[in-house]
């Protein structure tokens, strides 16, 4: 029985992860930061109070066949002030680093490093998607971060000694989800009309269930060694689609009206809203073909599930 380690183990992807993994006859480690945030009897833990450049990883690899590392520090605003960008350089890419090369100084067979779509840009056309052939373009501290933790493991990986698949998703959804579907589904709740009827955009998003499937293909699928895959449900929904699956999820009506878009940015502008506006309004499409290539199945497409938690 194949041994993972999973870090992030008590984040919304990480504690889903461990659960598939253990039900689909994986024996799992769950990194975690103190024994207040465990897990059941049939899924180990091991604690690690900070990842960073210096932490001790010996236990916690023992006997481990795999690394998926999910934890990671972002920030919600793209202007990330100064300790907000140390610490994500310290985990993000100064932590990874570690555990890579540690994982590899004990034979750990692959490495799968969870990115971010961040990495390749903040937005695309509706007519055009983002391809791992596009260069790197990362434009806020987390972006930055994710990918310099990507190069830090490629140095890793060149030295031999352990495959690595890398990982680059856009916003995953499912129950338990935080942030920006979070704020969405409690306004919808409590039946305030939204300005958004009007907005003709595309946005690649992640089902927790298609994360879940590709993560666990990729822990012994010889295609996928050394790849870096971006990874997405196969079809971009718009702002109002995605308004109109939250209101299903939470049974209540949705009401929707028209606003002009420039109205929309510039009242954003006036109250520091402007990021959020602009992910609601903006495309970020994601051309996820060399995946479905590579494993030898097609993502499956967006379904009516429970995007915004209970």
């Amino acid at each position: 029985m194949q041994l993972i380690l999973v870090t992030g183990a008590t984040g919304f992807l990480g504690r889903e992860l461990c659960s598939w993994l253990s039900s689909s006859g994986f024996k799992v480690r769950a990194v975690i930061r103190s024994e207040t945030l465990g897990f059941s009897d049939n899924i180990e833990s091991v604690i690690i109070p900070d990842i960073n450049s210096t932490t001790d990883w010996t236990e916690a690899l023992v006997g481990v066949d795999c690394v998926i590392h999910c934890a990671a520090i972002s920030s919600a605003s793209s202007r990330a002030t100064p300790r907000q960008a140390r610490q994500m350089h310290e985990l993000n890419v100064l932590g990874t680093k570690r555990l890579v090369e540690e994982a590899a100084k004990k034979a750990v067979r692959r490495f799968i490093f969870i990115s971010s779509i961040k990495v390749n840009g903040s937005g695309t056309s509706r007519n055009s998607g983002f391809t791992e052939n596009d260069p790197p373009a990362p434009v806020d501290s987390y972006g930055l971060s994710k990918w310099a933790a990507e190069c830090a493991i490629r140095e890793v990986e060149c030295s031999g000694g352990i495959e690595v698949v890398i990982l680059r998703p856009p916003l995953v959804y499912g129950e338990g989800a935080k942030g920006n579907l979070n704020k969405l589904t409690k306004l919808i709740r409590l039946g305030i009309p939204l300005p958004f009827k009007s907005i003709v955009n595309e946005r690649s998003i992640l089902s927790l269930d298609n994360a879940m499937d590709i993560i666990l293909r990729c822990i012994n699928s010889k295609s996928v060694a050394g790849e870096t895959l971006l990874i997405a449900d196969r079809v971009p929904i718009t702002t109002p689609h995605l308004l109109r699956q939250l209101a299903n999820d939470a049974a209540r009506p949705l009401i929707l009206f028209a606003v002009p878009a420039w109205v929309l940015r510039v009242v954003a502008f006036m109250f520091g809203k402007t990021e959020e506006i602009e992910r609601l309004m903006d495309s970020l499409v994601i051309n996820s073909s060399k995946l479905e290539t590579l494993l030898g199945s097609e993502s499956k497409r967006l379904k009516a599930a429970r995007i915004g938690g209970r």
